[in-house]
């Protein structure tokens, strides 16, 4: 009889225990969850367990290639929305402009700045009334100046809206955010892809700023548009280069340009 009463409460707490495990599975964080989490500074997974695609604690080959960047981490919550686990992977180019936004968000790149009031429907007097620099002359102050109306006009109005700016203020704009820093760059770089996606700018200014923002990471670049004094920065599957181009309206690489192409 009482072994008859163990083996029912052994099945008993079994199955209550598969009913909670099925009830509270561990959910993994979409990419917009995760960014939101780190402007709202609630990103935090430093008591949650790092294991591989197997499932398993992860070992020195592993920690290694985590380390060199080799490796993508993909973050489960429970049902009260707290950070249990992180699964790596292989990471895949897609995965890169995550990673970067999460290192550069992760530092808070605006905080530095405070804000300044903009008319959004004048920036087209604003921009020309204050007119970026880019050469030689270029000194700190006006960077930081520069800087903190770029950080403004994006908080306050979002990218330039074509309907009240010109398309060459919008692309001189464009240049100004990309080059600004890479941090800031990484945080607009959404509102950069919608803009694109609407419509708004023509693809190969997403393929720019996408290419700027991985080679500024030490990451290979995917159009082969930035080119250094020592020629072209390194391109992944360089030998389909003009194909990806011709994909966004980019015209094709000179031969000489891809054979120079530079290596890591």
């Amino acid at each position: 009889m009482k072994y008859t009463i163990s083996v029912f409460y052994i099945i008993l707490f079994g199955c209550l225990s598969c009913n909670s495990t099925i009830k509270n599975p561990l959910r993994k964080l979409s990419p917009e969850e995760i960014l939101y989490r780190i402007e709202k500074k609630t990103f935090v997974y430093a008591y949650a367990s790092f294991v591989n695609q197997e499932g398993m604690p992860l070992n020195e080959a592993n920690k290694t290639a985590l380390n060199n960047g080799d490796l993508m981490k993909d973050y489960y919550v429970d049902f009260e929305g707290d950070i249990k686990e992180v699964r790596v992977r292989p990471i895949q180019l897609s995965d890169q402009f995550l990673e970067i936004q999460i290192r550069e968000l992760s530092k808070d790149v605006t905080k530095e700045f405070t804000q300044v009031a903009v008319n959004c429907r004048e920036l087209e007097a604003t921009l020309r009334l204050k007119p970026f620099i880019n050469d030689d002359r270029y000194n700190t102050v006006q960077d930081s100046l520069d800087r903190q109306l770029v950080v403004s006009i994006m908080e306050q109005c979002g990218f330039p809206n074509k309907a009240l700016v010109s398309n060459e203020t919008r692309v001189f704009f464009l240049y100004r955010l990309l080059y600004s820093s890479s941090g800031i760059a990484s945080k607009y770089y959404p509102m950069i892809r919608e803009v694109v996606k609407n419509k708004e700018l023509h693809p190969k200014f997403l393929a720019m700023y996408q290419d700027r923002l991985l080679m500024s990471h030490g990451y290979p670049q995917i159009y082969g548009t930035q080119i250094g004094r020592r020629g072209l920065y390194e391109v992944t599957d360089i030998e389909n280069v003009n194909k990806r181009r011709d994909a966004v309206g980019l015209k094709p690489l000179e031969q000489s340009k891809i054979k120079g192409a530079q290596k890591e």
